[in-house]
């Protein structure tokens, strides 16, 4: 289970890094849909 979750949180970080090259929108759609993906990451691990 611990292995899981830390597979999960580097998934996220790559997600979150993986802006380099954008433009500033859509860097901020990336940003936005990272941010809902953890919400609800989150969510269900509860």
């Amino acid at each position: 289970m611990r292995r899981e979750a830390q597979r999960r949180r580097t998934r996220r970080a790559i997600a979150l890094r993986d802006v380099r090259g954008l433009d500033p929108q859509a860097e901020q759609e990336v940003i936005t849909w990272a941010a809902r993906a953890l919400t609800e990451a989150a969510t269900k691990e509860e």
